[in-house]
């Protein structure tokens, strides 16, 4: 349902461009200037698409070479290494915000054993890359990396809801939530007592 409403959508602002065009094209026909309509209509389209297909090109890339769940180390092997301390994990659930070069980062520290690093940064035509890193704070390791694409593009519904306007709000083609993933996965609930991540599907350290 929400292709076609899509296609619809897109398909009524290439008539009203085409039309636009026309009607330019006419007007400035009666004053002597022949084909300027195809010319507004040539500007509109590159102004509205220009980025389009180098953003589906470059985000399809990125999904394929970098997106997704890698698991470094897994939990049974995790608690093999540190017999004992499993039981004692305790949730402490503090945040830090540091900016870096084009974003930032959230680094929150879970519990007295593990801490998650979110990397959020801007990439080339809107798209945003999300690093998610959980570490073992006395080794100083990831044992989890889960990395993900989306673009800052807001959803066609914010349109109108008081937000200050942007010509993005409008820019709905170049919309995208998320890699699409071979497997579904979760990080599970923040490092608590019983575990620090769900392995039900994952990736492999060594991404084929």
């Amino acid at each position: 349902m929400a292709g076609l409403l899509f296609l619809f959508i897109l398909l009524l602002i290439f008539l009203l461009i085409v039309l636009f065009s026309y009607v330019s094209g006419k007007i400035a026909a009666k004053l002597g200037k022949q084909g300027l309509g195809k010319w507004v209509f040539l500007g509109i389209m590159v102004f509205l698409f220009w980025d389009w297909i180098p953003m589906e090109i470059t985000y399809k890339k990125l999904c394929e070479n970098e997106a997704g769940l890698t698991v470094y180390k897994a939990p049974e092997q995790w608690q093999k290494e540190n017999p004992g301390m499993w039981e004692t994990l305790r949730n402490e659930d503090y945040k830090q915000k540091v900016n870096i070069k084009n974003g930032y980062i959230i680094k929150r520290k879970l519990n007295q054993r593990f801490l998650q690093e979110t990397y959020r940064t801007r990439e080339n035509f809107s798209i945003i890359r999300i690093e998610e890193n959980l570490i073992d704070i006395k080794t100083n390791k990831k044992v989890q990396q889960n990395i993900n694409f989306y673009t800052d593009i807001p959803t066609i519904s914010f349109v109108g809801s008081g937000k200050n306007f942007s010509p993005k709000l409008l820019m709905f083609w170049m919309k995208k939530t998320g890699c699409p993933s071979p497997k579904p996965f979760e990080w599970g609930d923040f490092v608590k007592q019983t575990y620090f991540f769900d392995t039900k599907n994952y990736y492999s350290s060594e991404r084929k």
